[in-house]
């Protein structure tokens, strides 16, 4: 009789997390970790992008802060195609990473091909 696999949401006997939980605290403590190393805002910034392509599973990332006048300002990206789309909704005042200024709440996007 075959074993079932472990699809990560059935809790693990010893301390009751799945897999998916001990992965979520395994890369949190990587992030720690790198972060404890980094010198300055731009390397950290740059290290908590990183960390989002993998914790996300997303394929392209970016960090903006709201500066000076509320006006956000772009940190660290890992994708020109993230920048060119920063830049615009900037320039125009509008889109979700405004509203995620304005409304100070996360913002995702599963796919900016599709999304309207």
């Amino acid at each position: 009789m075959a074993e079932p696999e472990d699809s990560g949401a059935l809790p693990d006997a010893a301390d009751g997390r799945t897999a998916a939980d001990r992965a979520g605290a395994d890369a949190f403590a990587r992030l720690a970790m790198e972060l404890h190393d980094v010198r300055g805002v731009e390397e950290t910034v740059g290290a908590v992008v990183q960390f989002a392509l993998t914790a996300l599973e997303c394929t392209a990332a970016g960090v903006a802060l709201v500066g000076s006048g509320r006006r956000a300002e772009v940190l660290a990206l890992t994708d020109p195609r993230v920048a060119a789309l920063y830049r615009l909704q900037i320039e125009a005042g509008e889109g979700p990473l405004i509203t995620a200024i304005k409304q100070e709440r996360l913002i995702v996007i599963d796919d900016v091909e599709t999304e309207t």
